[in-house]
């Protein structure tokens, strides 16, 4: 980003970004299957799979 005059690394921030939102929702869910919250509750409910 030349006219910005950032450093070429910043393009990448919004996929670090990305990236970290996904970790922060898998430790979510893995914390609420291991408290015994009914995760996947939506899922079965419905009786659609992904």
């Amino acid at each position: 980003m030349p006219s910005l005059a950032l450093p070429g690394g910043v393009s990448f921030l919004p996929v670090i970004l990305g990236g970290a939102l996904v970790c922060l929702f898998s430790l979510e869910r893995l914390a609420g299957r291991f408290a015994g919250l009914p995760v996947d509750a939506d899922i079965h409910a419905t009786g659609e799979e992904v």
